[in-house]
């Protein structure tokens, strides 16, 4: 891990603060719904150092390969989908040109059906250029989405208790999986926590 000396002795520092009530608390809850009495000093550093770990280097660099490897898996699923879709596309065109006389019926239905074939495809063209974006944490509220570079960023300072992480996105799944991952929460955490945060107006559209 390469980290700075100040750095290394602030989080040394925090580590060793004295478990607060509010990290007792959490280890009674946990014995209580669990039956595992868990301990407290552990607790504690799980707690003050989540969102460090989350934001580390060495974490978002395990984070980019494994979306790396998602995204090059959605791409060839995406253009296997749409090879198919327009090869239905050419089989419904090679009707209507084979067809010499049909009433307007069925021109009709058949217009729906190629209608309906080129909106697939359409929609299987969907924008998925990463934008950049900034995640806060911190406070008593939910993750904040904000556009990189949003001006009300300045107002989210380290001292009031904040964090923050860029991330380079696309669409709600992939920022519900960088700040839910199923490696800390479990398998069902996109699902279960999908779109748990905060998407400010700045953030702009985002795809599902």
């Amino acid at each position: 891990m390469n980290k700075t000396t100040a750095t290394a002795k602030t989080i040394a520092e925090r580590a060793a603060v004295e478990p607060t009530e509010l990290h007792r608390h959490f280890a009674e809850w946990i014995e209580a719904e669990t039956g595992i009495k868990p301990d407290l000093k552990t607790v504690q550093l799980a707690v003050i150092f989540r969102m460090d770990f989350q934001a580390s280097p060495e974490n978002q660099a395990v984070l980019a390969a494994k979306k790396a490897a998602a995204a090059a898996t959605k791409k060839a699923s995406a253009a296997r989908k749409k090879a198919k879709l327009e090869a239905e596309l050419a089989k419904l065109t090679g009707k209507v040109a084979a067809t010499e006389e049909y009433d307007s019926e069925a021109d009709q239905a058949l217009s729906d059906d190629e209608a309906e074939v080129k909106a697939a495809v359409a929609e299987q063209e969907i924008d998925t250029t990463p934008v950049k974006l900034t995640l806060v944490y911190g406070g008593m509220g939910e993750p904040e989405v904000h556009a990189f570079g949003c001006a009300d960023l300045k107002k989210k300072t380290r001292k009031q208790g904040y964090s923050k992480e860029t991330l380079m996105a696309h669409s709600h799944t992939e920022i519900t999986a960088h700040i839910y991952s199923p490696e800390e929460f479990g398998e069902d955490s996109v699902k279960e926590n999908y779109m748990a945060y905060n998407t400010l107006p700045c953030a702009g559209r985002l795809n599902d």
